[in-house]
């Protein structure tokens, strides 16, 4: 059985009543059974491929980050189209009470209350966006974890 049959096979059962599906025999129900467990490997086969590309593809960009910070650039352009990236700082809280007392002090009971139980997505939201109105900011409680490099590439 292969994709095509898999394909077929789903635009057949799209089509079937409730009551025809009464009716399908245990032969049937086999057949449908295989028919998943054969799309599920083709997902699987195509997963691997797509995951061992995109491997490749950021360690290619890693090594074009690399090499362009080296020329002190951030991005190039050729035919191809543009290459580029900066960095993203990730932020996490290290220490709890002076990063809610923090909030309490700049943010009101209010400000405390949305920002108390945020997931680490809108913690580097907020952060980031605090420190690009004041590069210089320290927030209490608050560490900068890492900064990566994020690559950007755009077709010509």
């Amino acid at each position: 059985m292969n994709q095509t049959e898999v394909a077929d096979g789903v635009e057949f059962l799209k089509t079937l009543t409730p009551e025809q599906c009464k009716n399908l025999t245990v032969d049937h129900l086999d057949k449908l059974h295989g028919l998943c467990v054969k799309a599920r490997d083709v997902y699987d086969e195509a997963k691997a491929v797509s995951d061992h590309a995109h491997k490749e593809l950021k360690e290619l960009q890693a090594i074009f980050c690399t090499v362009l910070e080296n020329l002190e650039r951030t991005s190039y352009k050729s035919k191809h189209g543009t290459f580029s990236y900066s960095y993203r700082d990730s932020y996490k809280i290290d220490d709890k009470p002076s990063f809610f007392n923090y909030l309490k002090d700049n943010f009101g009971e209010e400000g405390f209350e949305n920002l108390v139980s945020v997931n680490y997505q809108s913690l580097n939201s907020f952060c980031k966006e605090l420190v690009d109105q004041t590069p210089d900011l320290v927030i209490p409680g608050i560490v900068c974890d890492t900064s990566s490099p994020i690559a950007s590439m755009r077709k010509g």
